[in-house]
């Protein structure tokens, strides 16, 4: 028996796209009725989740998903990706630092 959500729409829907198994049909009902999708973002963002939830959309083909919410989604993620790329520079300055001066290191 199906038990109605006392949540906002927004937070469920947040919730039930970044659990480990996802039930579409209940997945794309919600995006339905999503009428806030910065409030999706926000969430999402709180509970540092946006990219469980880029890859459950994405799993999901991202059929139904409000166009706000999707490119607010790949905003982010070209920006994550900007980030990380700085890290990995970073990272190898150091690991060659540390190589020049000797010293073993994993990273």
């Amino acid at each position: 028996m199906d038990v109605p959500s006392a949540l906002p729409t927004e937070f469920d829907l947040l919730c039930a796209v970044v659990r480990p198994h996802v039930d579409a049909a209940r997945v794309h009902a919600l995006l339905r009725e999503v009428r806030d999708s910065a409030r999706i973002l926000e969430l999402a963002t709180q509970h540092s989740v946006r990219s469980h939830l880029i890859r459950g959309l994405a799993a999901l083909g991202w059929r139904d998903v409000p166009p706000p919410l999707r490119e607010g989604l790949e905003v982010f993620q070209h920006e994550h990706l900007l980030a990380s790329l700085g890290f990995v520079r970073e990272l190898h300055a150091v690991a060659a630092c540390l190589h020049g001066a000797g010293i073993p290191f994993l990273t």
